[in-house]
Order: structure tokens, then sequence, then C-alpha cells
């Protein structure tokens, strides 16, 4: 199967990579026996700083009661992540900015029955910065208690339920699924918890509600000179409504 042109990409919970991408994916089998795939191209945005592009490879595979499966990500900006004009300007324009990113993700689950799983992904990511010269080379981990399955948009009074923790080094993710913000503690990465539950008000119409309270994985990393992320913190409460048409 051959995927092309402009759509959104997201490998497994998007803990890793969830956005719009323009390119051409190939896949080939099914999650049943064993699907692997192959991406080719370049994030959207308006500004070539901003994009990133690369290759994506992965390997998804089901049984009746695990899944499991692999991602490797080799992205790079089109132009200069962070310039030196940038940075005299404004010094935490630094911890926006990457030039290059290599990510592995292995991820693995166990379905306790029709609706509640557990799930646990190790990543390991190394990521460079052209002006500065900053590395680093982490490792990280997500744990997801799923006790009830996203529900069916459809049933009134169905609903979806689960847990995560996270762990990850700022170097493990390149652009994340959560509506917190994994960016806040810039290089320190994040580690903390996050829950969400959606409820179907009625056929076609769902509330979501979620909570996130992260602390920076790494918190004496510098934010500028002379000062570090300890004892940051980020609370984010979010509610929405969407309809299904």
């Amino acid at each position: 199967k051959i995927r092309a042109g402009r759509y959104i990409f997201t490998p497994i919970e998007g803990n890793v990579f969830d956005k719009r991408v323009e390119g051409v994916r190939y896949r080939r089998g099914d999650k049943d026996i064993g699907m692997t795939s192959v991406f080719y191209g370049r994030t959207v945005a308006s500004r070539a700083k901003e994009r990133k592009r690369g290759v994506i490879l992965g390997y998804e595979r089901n049984w009746e009661k695990w899944m499991g499966g692999a991602f490797y990500y080799d992205l790079h900006s089109e132009a200069p992540a962070v310039t030196a004009e940038e940075a005299r300007r404004n010094p935490l324009a630094l911890h926006g900015g990457m030039d290059r990113q290599r990510v592995l993700e292995l991820f693995a689950g166990y379905r306790f029955g029709r609706h509640s799983s557990f799930e646990l992904e190790y990543l390991h990511g190394r990521a460079y910065t052209d002006l500065d010269g900053w590395t680093e080379h982490g490792s990280g981990a997500v744990a997801t208690l799923r006790l009830r399955r996203s529900p069916d948009v459809e049933k009134a009074g169905d609903y979806g339920l689960w847990i995560s923790y996270y762990h990850q080094p700022r170097a493990t993710f390149l652009h994340h699924a959560m509506d917190g913000d994994p960016s806040f503690f810039g290089r320190a990465g994040f580690r903390g918890w996050g829950a969400r539950t959606d409820i179907v008000l009625m056929r076609g119409v769902a509330l979501a509600v979620e909570g996130f309270d992260l602390r920076p994985a790494h918190p004496a990393a510098a934010l500028v000179p002379m000062r570090s992320y300890h004892g940051a913190r980020q609370r984010v409460l979010g509610m929405s409504v969407t309809a299904y048409f």
C-alpha cells in the first residue's frame, strides 16, 4: 500500500511523533501478521527552520492478547533551527530548536479484556543543535493503563479512560501528541502524569476532559546561565466538546 500527499502521521500513540506531513509512505502486510512501513518526506510548517525532513521506519504486529512494534525516526531541519541573531535577542530560543534528531521507539502492550490494556514504550533519542553544539543522548519511557478503550461516538453513554506516566528527556520526542506542552521545560525534557476521559453525551457528540501534572526530567539542566529548571512545574486541565459528522 502506498500513500502519498499531505496527511497526519501518528505512529503508535504519538508519544514521539504526531504531525501533519507531506511525503510518501509504503506499507507491506497488516498488523495481524506483521506490518512494515517506510515513510520519506517532511513535516508541514510555514518556515523552513520549523520543517523536519527525513525517514521514519516502522513495524507493528497484533496477537490475541499482545501487541508490539518498533519505529525509528531520523529527521533534520531544512534550515538552521536557531540562528545567532535569534539567540542574541532571546537566549531561550536555544531551547526550542534542534537541527537533527534520531529516535528509537519500542512498544509492547497486553490486553486484559475487550476494553482494558497496559502499554509500555521504551524510547532512546539523540539530538543535536548546530549553533551551540548542544547534544543529548537520552532514554525514557511511557507507561499507559487503558481502563476503557476509546468510545464509539455513535453510542450515547459510551466512554473511554486512560492514565499515563511519562519520563521523556528532550531527545526522545519530536512532535508530541499530548495536549499539555512537552516543550515547556526546553532541553530539560519532562516527566509526570496525564489522564483523560472521553464521554459520548449523545450520538456524534463527545466530551473530553484531560489533565497533566509535569515536571522537568532533568531539573539541573540550564535554563539560562546561572539558572536551572529546579522547582519548575506545569499543570494543565482542559475540556473540549467535539461534534462528528
